[in-house]
């Protein structure tokens, strides 16, 4: 039998407690609050959670996470990092954990954005590491950190059928500086550079973005196979910096590149199938569109947007087609 708990870290979430303490259930909950200013802590302890307040001065995600991870007592065996706008489903996911659990580190799908405003139409998702033994593990990494085996740990991952929903509000976030200290800290930290890419992208920072992302496939050169995954998506986002900036050729040649980084990326032959379409170039869309639809799976801890793995594919195929034949 196990003894859970739940931790995390919180900044101005009280429109979040409701629901994320509702989810908890009956499951112990630490917080570490860093510097909320309306009423959080209150309502967390109001809700029955143990809450601890510091301020994390350089901030680090990964710095607070473990300072929240040492609220835990340690007569809770299993940890589970959870956000306050995330939520875990099913709702009996307690009795499924403890049926679940064989090992020291468990993976779960995230669903981290959707393509509705009603959430139910999951738009990426990936395998992650969420839910982690008491002891033998840390956060490592400034921003998107991730859990990590501390020295002598020997891993035992299981799989679990529980999925955490990201249920992103509009807060205002801004992660540039701390990832730009990251890689000036060290600048071959490809992670950081990645990362860092994707939130130039976001502030509309795209000859920002672009160096980023080329910093990070100068640095990723010699990859495995699941990393090669990285580099490809890595390529598509430096494709839609190009696509933004009005320069065509180059957004082609980047999603080109992003085939070639992994020819088993579905993603990369479904955007380039689109692409092709829109330029009329049918014949090369329903070659891509086909090449896609022929991929039917994809390593556990690779991000994924679901709408390529639906029936997009198939549907590129269909207009290229009707392309093909002169009806339009």
């Amino acid at each position: 039998m196990i003894n859970p708990a739940i931790y995390t870290i919180a900044k101005n979430e009280a429109h979040n407690v409701s629901g994320f303490m509702e989810m908890a259930g009956d499951c112990p909950v630490y917080v570490l609050d860093t510097g909320s200013e309306d009423d959080t802590v209150e309502l967390l302890k109001k809700h029955g959670a143990i809450v601890e307040q510091k301020i994390i001065d350089p901030w680090r995600f990964d710095t607070a996470r473990n300072e929240s991870l040492k609220l835990v007592p340690q007569k809770h065996d299993v940890c589970l990092s959870i956000d306050l706008d995330e939520r875990i489903v099913p709702s009996n996911w307690q009795e499924r954990l403890a049926e679940e659990w064989d090992g020291n580190l468990g993976l779960c799908v995230l669903i981290s954005d959707w393509l509705d405003k009603a959430k139910t139409k999951p738009g990426v998702q990936s395998q992650r590491q969420r839910i982690h033994e008491r002891n033998g593990f840390e956060w490592s990494h400034a921003v998107h950190e991730v859990i990590t085996p501390s020295f002598g740990t020997e891993v035992n991952s299981c799989k679990l059928s529980l999925v955490i929903h990201h249920n992103q509000d509009d807060k205002p976030r801004n992660y540039i500086p701390v990832l730009e200290n990251a890689v000036k800290k060290n600048p071959t930290d490809s992670r950081s550079w990645l990362q860092l890419g994707a939130e130039y992208s976001s502030a509309g920072q795209l000859d920002e973005s672009a160096s980023a992302y080329f910093q990070f496939l100068f640095l990723t050169k010699d990859e495995s196979y699941k990393d090669r995954f990285k580099r490809s998506h890595a390529r598509m986002a430096l494709a839609r910096c190009f696509f933004e900036r009005g320069n065509h050729k180059e957004t082609i040649r980047q999603y080109l590149f992003a085939v070639a980084e992994q020819p088993d990326c579905r993603e990369a032959w479904t955007h380039l199938a689109h692409l092709m379409l829109q330029v009329e170039n049918a014949e090369f869309a329903y070659g891509c569109a086909s090449n896609a639809e022929k991929i039917k799976s994809f390593p556990d801890d690779v991000a994924i947007e679901t709408g390529c793995w639906g029936d997009i594919p198939e549907q590129i195929m269909q207009s290229a087609e009707i392309q093909m034949k002169g009806v339009f």
